[in-house]
């Protein structure tokens, strides 16, 4: 039997698109729109905790009478903070240690299959990933990110019934990729065990690849859902990142000039203690993205908070709202914002 050639589909978000870059592109201009007064742009490590993030995760199912996956009670979970961390070494072959942003992102959800009208037993699904990058002198350069995970994904030939092959399951995911200063090169690292719904025994799966980098705009792909926050959102921008869910080097693109907008919100805010309700139409920005190299083309939709004011930004330009198709035209995930917490 033909088994699928990708990763589970949640091990790959939340990736960006795939596609080629040009040779040069100019330097994204950031700023740090998650604070409060965004002119505070470096961190001084008298804080250690910023601020929590919580979303509802649903699923869009694309209707079929044959096989179909279906995922329920999802949350997806960013925490972000600062860390010492060690950026490289001196002349002398010391340490050099400075404060660095931590970002954490986790996300839990449900999931089954049906065939026709069987069901297969609910299984639940899991993926952290936390990443370490510098300040924004140094332009949110990434340092180390690891990413694991438990998930299920369909097999890719159409099972008629649960006798067969119809899930794949990655266990013990790991994937850590290192960069080097002055970010010219990464390594990767990738483990996990790999079993299918009629074996009984998993396989374990061991691979590394260290690659070069092109570092201008280039961030680790675990970072880029909060650095785009930092951007200025009336203007369309090009990064670079690595696919280390396909283990390779490829690149992101955003295809389709931000769009200012009226946004509907309805979560909860949390600051200096103090708990109130934002439910209504706030000013916002929704992005489109495309895969266009290896993927299905489906769009990538996103909707970012509009900054406030440059002393006195209210909503920090959080995520508000994310739409990702899943591989092989599974269906979609949407996240929510429903609590922001700012420490």
């Amino acid at each position: 039997m033909k088994k699928i050639k990708y990763l589970a589909p949640l091990l790959a978000l939340p990736l960006l698109l795939l596609g080629g870059c040009k040779n040069t592109t100019p330097a994204i201009g950031l700023s740090a729109n998650w604070n409060r007064d965004t002119a505070i742009g470096n961190l001084t490590g008298e804080k250690t905790e910023f601020e929590e993030l919580v979303y509802d995760v649903t699923f869009e199912s694309k209707p079929t009478e044959k096989y179909a996956v279906h995922y329920e009670n999802g949350t997806y979970k960013t925490r972000l903070g600062a860390r010492l961390t060690e950026v490289g070494k001196d002349d002398a072959g010391n340490p050099v240690n400075e404060f660095c942003y931590f970002y954490r992102t986790s996300l839990e959800i449900d999931v089954y299959f049906t065939i026709g009208e069987q069901k297969s037993e609910t299984f639940r699904d899991t993926l952290v990933s936390e990443v370490l990058f510098r300040n924004l002198d140094n332009a949110l350069q990434p340092v180390k990110s690891v990413k694991t995970g438990v998930s299920h994904t369909p097999v890719g030939n159409n099972p008629k019934s649960f006798e067969q092959d119809y899930y794949a399951f990655f266990d013990e995911y790991n994937c850590t990729v290192e960069y080097d200063n002055p970010l010219t090169s990464a390594s990767i690292s990738r483990s996990y065990k790999e079993q299918y719904s009629t074996q009984t025994e998993a396989a374990e799966k061991k691979s590394e690849l260290k690659t070069k980098l092109k570092a201008d705009n280039f961030f680790d792909n675990e970072q880029i859902m909060f650095m785009l926050r930092g951007t200025d959102m009336s203007e369309s921008v090009t990064l670079k990142t690595l696919n280390s869910t396909a283990f390779a080097s490829m690149s992101t693109v955003r295809t389709v000039m931000p769009k200012a907008t009226s946004y509907a919100v309805d979560f909860s805010m949390t600051e200096n203690a103090e708990t109130k309700q934002v439910n209504g139409s706030i000013d916002a920005y929704s992005f489109e993205f495309s895969y266009s190299s290896g993927m299905s083309g489906q769009a990538q939709q996103a909707v970012y908070a509009a900054r406030t004011n440059v002393n006195d930004n209210l909503y920090r330009n959080v995520l508000l709202y994310m739409e990702v198709p899943l591989f092989s035209d599974l269906g979609t995930l949407k996240y929510t914002l429903k609590t922001a917490t700012f420490l």
